[in-house]
């Protein structure tokens, strides 16, 4: 038996060709996770039009497998990618609380604010990547027809005066029915097209104002009452959009399945679809049928081995109240996390390699 490796082969745009090997055995303090996976695949390098976008032409997608290039007896481990981690938690400082007792890093940090009273000088980011998550108490007319433009063009001009990046969600799950004023649902022509309106509305002032923000189109990753309008159908436009993603939740009495069912469910390829680096918004689920602290090692692993264009990733761990309990409760779901979260961060940062026996 012989066995070689070599790194990943690029021609300019030709075909990547790439197989991986990986397999993972973490233990935690009360639990331990072990997962191996076996796929084939292959890569066809597309065309990219910025610098930021081409970072992600040299990771595999789901929809890639059509190409035809079969490899034998493969395994996959993550993509190489920058990667960012973050978990919201009840209060704006309890990250870097849990930070201290948890013995972890945050690289971004989730702040909700109400567009008239965000008070951006007074968020304390301690060097981690704002993500700020503007409310806007209006429905997506009242938006386009500029209700809110003074306390957004406020903003905008406090963010352009301190002069670091901000990322914004802003009408987020948009395509939900009454979770908030700015939804569409039940969807139509005019209201799709007066969504669009209000979002290009809103970057409009942001850019006016020079303010270094970077736009986060957020869906929920069901449409309501199984409606099957596309994602695509809803996009205000590329020039608008810097990031897109999905808040995405496994709640009790709804199937209770793996984040990579979920995703796989089409939501993923419909986010692939876009040509834009994905994030995760937020991300829970219930503990009521299935193993909490299981799914959360499982997710975190699902997302670096099989959802290569994610690169952000927002844990929602805050209780709502009802069954809508978010947060971690116990020590086990509480390892789980954590190990899932150095273990994501390894996947994502090992070298791209081509493993074969003979």
């Amino acid at each position: 038996m012989a066995r070689w490796t070599a790194m990943m082969l690029a021609l300019g745009i030709g075909v990547r060709v790439l197989s991986l090997e990986y397999t993972t055995s973490t233990t935690t303090s009360t639990s331990s996770y072990e997962d191996t996976q076996a796929v084939e695949y292959a890569y066809e390098g597309s065309d990219s039009t910025t610098p930021q976008e081409a970072l992600y032409d040299d990771v595999i997608t789901d929809a890639d497998d059509s190409h035809g290039i079969q490899l034998a007896s493969l395994q996959r481990t993550g993509a190489k990618r920058k990667t960012y981690a973050g978990a919201r938690f009840a209060g704006d400082n309890t990250v870097f609380k849990r930070e201290h007792e948890w013995g972890v890093k945050f690289d971004v940090l989730t702040v909700y604010r109400p567009i008239e009273s965000v008070g951006y000088e007074y968020i304390k980011t301690e060097g981690k990547q704002l993500q700020l998550v503007t409310e806007i108490n209006g429905s997506v007319s009242d938006i386009a027809n500029g209700r809110f433009d003074s306390s957004v063009r406020k903003l905008a001009k406090a963010i352009a005066k301190k002069g670091t990046v901000v990322w914004i969600r802003q009408l987020h799950e948009f395509n939900s029915e009454n979770t908030y004023h700015w939804c569409v649902y039940p969807y139509s022509q005019r209201k799709i097209a007066t969504f669009k309106r209000a979002w290009r509305h809103l970057v409009n002032i942001y850019r006016e104002e020079k303010a270094p923000v970077l736009f986060q189109l957020t869906y929920i990753a069901q449409n309501p009452h199984n409606d099957r309008t596309p994602f695509a159908h809803f996009y205000p436009g590329r020039e608008y959009v810097d990031h897109v993603g999905v808040d995405i939740y496994v709640n009790p009495g709804s199937r209770l399945v793996s984040l990579k069912t979920r995703l796989q469910d089409n939501v993923y390829s419909q986010l692939s679809q876009f040509g834009k680096p994905i994030f995760i918004g937020e991300v829970s689920c219930t503990d009521k049928g299935l193993d909490k602290a299981k799914w959360i090692y499982d997710a975190w692993h699902d997302l670096a081995v099989y959802f290569p264009r994610i690169t952000i990733v927002s844990w929602f761990l805050e209780d709502k109240g009802g069954k809508r309990q978010w947060n971690l409760h116990t020590k086990k779901e509480i390892s789980a996390f954590v190990n899932g979260l150095h273990e994501f961060r390894k996947l994502c940062s090992h070298a791209h390699q081509l493993i074969q026996d003979s």
